[in-house]
């Protein structure tokens, strides 16, 4: 059973912010020079600290519930929990809605692949906008809130997150519009379908036709007209590069920084205690009381927190791969039978529910989010960011 660090040691202060600290203040729970240190080696999708131990007491858990200011819960596509995350801490209290789909393509740009160094990792290459990006883990939601801050976002008027078919789909689109295809065909070729969690969208996907391509697209990208979407589709070789031809399309001129407003990077703070090293993921044991007292700190001042965390047990099956590693946002707490349990949104849409015998359970109060106790985040989470 992992060690709990000692009581006197839970507090923690933050370190001052630095001028030099361009983009963020990254603070990192690698403690492996300290004495007595706790690790865990955990395959993907497994709980990464068992037999955790709750300290909050019913004077410390008041009843918080920050929800509405996060706006309604949207879905995400496949690895890009980090973009959704981002944008929601970006998006608490704003009336400005800004999109994290175009958050999503904007970091597709910068990050690129190390190269397949480790059995599970993707193939050498640049990432694509829906792909193994979640293999970051929920990790990237402080890079992601950077990036929106310094160059700014489209509003989710012009380019909406939330769900379509098409986001599944966007090779079959393209395959249709270039003439590849028929209506209700599959491309014959999958060479550009870099990865299996696409390829399986495609062929479990419901009928393909010409007039849910015009529904989905005007629902999709509501600036754009058809012609422009056929000529996009003519000069992309690639459904990631459509991607981002419609994405960029959409959102020329219609950019804005400032968001929050009032914040920079220099507002954004993050802790993380997992590392890789040597293809194996580290989880610290110290480090885990401090992030849980972050979440109650912020949540005590009105402040939503991301949290990346395993799902496995938690909301999914244990050691399902799919989504294993995911982002989310603590938007409450509350004293409920004997325990502190926490209100998180999630981001597979309203309609999602946790699945019958695992550890979480979904909130009857708020659609698309899910309760878990205080043990259970301390048994799962290995990171927060806040914006102060």
């Amino acid at each position: 059973m992992p060690r709990a660090i000692p009581h006197a040691s839970w507090k923690f202060q933050f370190p001052p912010i630095r001028p030099r600290m361009k983009y963020f203040t990254l603070s990192l729970f690698i403690l492996s020079i300290a004495h007595g240190q706790t690790k865990l080696e955990v395959q993907d999708g497994a709980t990464p600290f068992p037999g955790a131990v709750p300290r909050m007491t019913k004077e410390a858990c008041t009843s918080v519930d920050i929800s509405d200011g996060l706006g309604p819960v949207r879905n995400q596509t496949a690895g890009t929990c980090y973009a959704f995350t981002a944008v929601d801490l970006m998006n608490y209290n704003n009336p400005d809605r800004y999109s994290a789909l175009h958050l999503a393509t904007k970091m597709q740009q910068k990050l690129r692949s190390p190269g397949k160094t480790c059995p599970n990792d993707p193939e050498p290459g640049p990432y694509t906008t829906f792909d193994y990006i979640g293999g970051f883990h929920g990790g990237l939601v402080h890079q992601s809130i950077a990036t929106g801050m310094k160059e700014g976002l489209c509003p989710e008027s012009i380019l909406p997150s939330s769900d379509g078919v098409l986001k599944k789909d966007y090779l079959k689109v393209l395959a249709y519009y270039q003439g590849v295809i028929g209506e209700c065909e599959l491309p014959q070729s999958s060479k550009s379908v870099d990865f299996a969690d696409i390829r399986e969208a495609l062929e479990s996907s419901t009928r393909f036709s010409s007039e849910k391509v015009q529904e989905e697209l005007r629902r999709m990208y509501p600036v754009l007209s058809p012609v422009t979407i056929e000529t996009l589709a003519a000069q992309s070789s690639s459904s990631d590069e459509f991607v981002k031809k419609l994405t960029q399309e959409s959102c020329t001129g219609q950019t804005k920084t400032g968001v929050p407003p009032g914040k920079s990077p220099a507002n954004i703070k993050n802790f993380n205690n997992m590392v890789r090293k040597d293809c194996v993921r580290t989880f610290v044991d110290e480090g885990r009381y401090q992030m849980l007292e972050e979440i109650n700190r912020a949540l005590s001042g009105g402040i939503p927190t991301a949290v990346s965390y395993i799902t496995g047990g938690l909301i999914q099956p244990p050691k399902e791969r799919s989504h294993g590693f995911h982002g989310g946002i603590v938007a409450g707490r509350k004293w409920i039978g004997g325990k502190c349990q926490y209100l998180i949104r999630n981001s597979w849409g309203p309609d999602w529910k946790v699945p019958a015998g695992l550890k979480a359970r979904s909130s009857a109060k708020h659609p698309g989010y899910f309760v878990a106790t205080e043990e259970q985040l301390l048994e799962h989470v290995f990171g927060t960011t806040s914006i102060e």
